[in-house]
């Protein structure tokens, strides 16, 4: 028998840390961006937008994505 989980539960783990993933992978991505000064991607964007965009983004989409799944629950 599954239970349905609360609403107040704290966020899972691997949620956690799939946003933190994302959020180091999207920084890994901004710094290349900028080293490379090939801007093209974000290059209408002012560089503090560009830099919230690719930090920023990334990581609320995955997180949002992994807190909607369907989790395995275990009895």
């Amino acid at each position: 028998m599954t239970s349905t989980p609360e609403v107040n539960e704290p966020v899972e783990r691997k949620v956690a840390v799939g946003t933190v993933v994302s959020l180091l992978v999207a920084g890994v991505i901004a710094v290349l961006n900028a080293v490379v000064a090939d801007n093209t991607l974000l290059g209408v964007l002012p560089p503090v937008v560009q830099w919230l965009v690719l930090t920023g983004v990334p990581p609320a989409l995955v997180f949002l994505g992994a807190y909607r799944t369907k989790h395995t629950y275990r009895t």
